[in-house]
């Protein structure tokens, strides 16, 4: 069926779905620097209908974390839910452990550069408190 070729991988559609959101716009639920992080999307933006998510940053061991990422999303149409939402969950999922594991690659190779920004950042927030 047509609906079935539009579903092969590096169809058109498929295509659509695996690029950036455009206009997403989120709004800060719950924001505890450096600890949490969570965000819901304002409005509609193909093909969510609605989104959100939390990143929960713990630290393991020195110079060590673990960056917990939970989200959750419906689709629209809701007539094409039942479809759409299989799809958009496995590109969804792919393009965020290629994204984190970027940011690791990143992190660890800038680590230096990393903790001297936070020791910066650090120090200006306790200056503004005193």
């Amino acid at each position: 069926t047509t609906l079935m070729l539009q579903m092969r991988p590096g169809s058109g559609l498929m295509r659509e779905l695996e690029r950036p959101v455009r206009g997403c716009r989120t709004r800060f639920i719950s924001y505890e620097r450096p600890r949490l992080a969570a965000a819901a999307m304002i409005g509609h933006s193909f093909p969510f209908s609605r989104w959100a998510a939390s990143m929960q940053h713990l630290a393991v061991a020195p110079n060590q974390s673990l960056l917990v990422y939970t989200y959750t999303f419906e689709v629209s149409p809701t007539a094409l839910r039942w479809v759409m939402e299989p799809i958009v969950e496995w590109i969804f999922l792919r393009q965020t452990r290629r994204r984190f594991k970027k940011l690791q690659k990143f992190l660890v190779l800038h680590a230096t550069d990393v903790a001297l920004w936070q020791q910066k950042n650090a120090d200006a927030v306790a200056r503004r408190s005193r």
